[in-house]
């Protein structure tokens, strides 16, 4: 049997997908830093977090129908010039609100290729295809989230000493310089299969029909929880480690260890799939979740902080791929990238208002009650989750 190499808009696609990861996940710790060098204070970093979400919540919708209707590879190229030009220019901020205008482009960007990406990926592939196809998309993604942490906090504290607006712009200029690699990659992803590029014109499924989908309220509100989760460690983990005394390249191997257990938990999902329900896995994972990230605040040194963001990484990452799965095999092919959009609207509610309320908490109670609240907030998402399941209302 012949070896059948993979298209080349399908590489093309992981390999500006991973290369846009990294650009993002190294430039929300690194930004983090550039704050408190600043001397900002909890309340900002929240307010920042909120920036990076709130814009793309407003246009998830837009851009999903958008790539239904128009390629979905031409939004993938404008978004990896986005997401490296405003990494570059965070790397000249000298102010918080500097910072959260470019984080706020950087949110836009990091949106953008999200859903091209997925698009791409779906629109291009048969329901037998997608299974493995999104698994080595989201194992892309993982790629890129080990790396960008990684190569962030080495270079934000380069001299060994704590991460200043010298180390920081230095760290950031190298991650927009990376986004921007991922532009030629994606010009080639026009090259693929999509409704439009066979002149077919259907018009999306509105959104309000689609919530309405047997199954999809669910997978909604676990992405939510999972996402919303994910994206509070990228930006509170830094806080932490100030006030545990870990340094910024301890924090950046902390959080590839979280993407090297995303990694782990997206090559492992369809051996999982085939023998447990993905409705018993989403519960499992969130409420596993909700221990292991209430357990953070305990932790005192990097070696016992380092299991439990592996862990959380595995479960975090189980969920938000299951979810993927499911919301595109609830709707029709034509509107794939609208139900896309869907969830990462669904997801981006959760990085406004889980951060932002973490903010205000963190700056009245401290930061280890941010974790706490966390904790929370996916205890009560599992049980919303399983009472879908239960009533017969809904299943995963």
């Amino acid at each position: 049997m012949s070896l059948r190499w993979p298209a080349a808009w399908l590489v093309a696609t992981f390999a500006s997908n991973a290369l846009v990861q990294v650009a993002v996940t190294l430039a929300r710790p690194v930004s983090t830093y550039r704050l408190l060098a600043l001397h900002a204070d909890a309340t900002a970093v929240g307010a920042i977090a909120v920036a990076f979400a709130l814009p793309p919540m407003l246009l998830a919708i837009f851009l999903g129908r958008w790539s239904d209707r128009s390629h979905p590879g031409l939004m993938m190229t404008v978004a990896s010039c986005l997401a490296g030009g405003s990494t570059l220019l965070m790397a000249r901020s000298t102010s918080v609100v500097e910072i959260g205008f470019c984080t706020a482009l950087l949110g836009i960007g990091h949106l953008g290729a999200v859903v091209a990406s997925q698009s791409i990926v779906a629109q291009g592939s048969t329901v037998d295809e997608g299974i493995n196809r999104f698994g080595m998309l989201t194992l892309s993604a993982a790629v890129g989230q080990m790396t960008g942490p990684l190569l962030g906090g080495l270079l934000a504290q380069a001299d060994g000493q704590h991460a200043d607006l010298a180390s920081t712009s230095l760290s950031l200029t190298v991650g927009g310089l990376v986004g921007l690699v991922a532009v030629p990659a994606a010009a080639i992803t026009l090259r693929a299969r999509s409704p439009v590029a066979r002149g077919e014109r259907v018009e999306p499924v509105p959104a309000r029909r689609m919530v309405r989908i047997r199954g999809m309220p669910a997978a909604l509100l676990a992405s939510f929880a999972a996402k919303g989760s994910a994206d509070l460690l990228l930006a509170y983990l830094p806080l932490l480690g100030a006030a545990v005394g870990i340094g910024a390249t301890g924090v950046g191997l902390l959080l590839s260890l979280n993407a090297a257990g995303s990694f782990l938990s997206r090559a492992a999902m369809p051996w999982l799939v085939r023998r447990v329900r993905p409705l018993r896995l989403v519960v499992v994972s969130t409420a596993a979740s909700a221990v292991f990230v209430a357990l953070l605040p305990l932790g005192r040194d990097l070696a016992v902080l380092a299991g439990p963001m592996a862990l959380l990484g595995f479960l975090l990452a189980l969920t938000q791929t299951i979810t993927m799965v499911r919301v595109v095999a609830l709707v029709p092919e034509h509107s794939r990238g609208s139900a896309l959009g869907l969830r990462l609207a669904g997801n981006r509610v959760g990085q406004v208002t889980v951060p932002g309320l973490a903010g205000l908490l963190a700056g009245a109670t401290g930061i280890a009650s941010v974790f706490y609240l966390l904790g929370v907030v996916l205890a009560g998402i599992t049980l919303a989750v399983l009472r879908f399941g239960r009533s017969g209302q809904d299943s995963t």
